[in-house]
């Protein structure tokens, strides 16, 4: 089922990376947008969105979090490897340390 969804002028210049529905409660899901997402920028931003639906529209429910990387490399393997992440991995790149799991540069 297809469901509408306007993107906030806060978006404008960011990129939609992913969007990953819950397998648990599927009226959620999340955003991953990035932000000076270039293999030309340095510190590129990768943004966690909440967005859930109602009425058969998709609503913004505000940011998680975002991660600010060192090079492009960098915030591509975390983008490419979050929807596989355990929950503890997360928790600790939450709390700034770096990843335990097999893409262990994934913060370098």
């Amino acid at each position: 089922m297809d469901y509408d969804l306007e993107l906030p002028k806060e978006f404008e210049g960011m990129e939609l990376l992913q969007t990953l529905i819950s397998p648990v409660k599927p009226d959620m899901a999340i955003m991953v947008f990035g932000e000076n997402y270039s293999n030309r920028t340095e510190q590129p931003t990768v943004r966690i969105y909440l967005i859930s639906i109602e009425e058969d529209k998709w609503d913004f429910e505000g940011e998680l979090q975002a991660f600010v990387f060192l090079n492009f490399e960098s915030a591509q393997r975390f983008v490419d490897d979050l929807p596989d992440m355990s929950a503890i991995d997360l928790l600790l790149l939450l709390n700034g340390h770096r990843a335990s799991y097999f893409n262990k540069k994934i913060m370098q």
